[in-house]
């Protein structure tokens, strides 16, 4: 059985679901609005 984050992947674009956690969802008549916020990054001192 697939997790959720891997049917994710299947509906949205990957860079999407690698880097925003999904905050909030809503429904709306036939809309479905997906409100994102981005993940925290931990920089190592040799990646720029």
């Amino acid at each position: 059985m697939m997790d959720s984050k891997e049917i994710l992947k299947l509906i949205l674009p990957e860079y999407l679901v690698e880097h925003f956690n999904i905050t909030k969802v809503e429904e709306l008549n036939s809309r479905l609005d997906i409100y994102f916020e981005e993940k925290k990054r931990l920089w190592s001192s040799t990646s720029r």
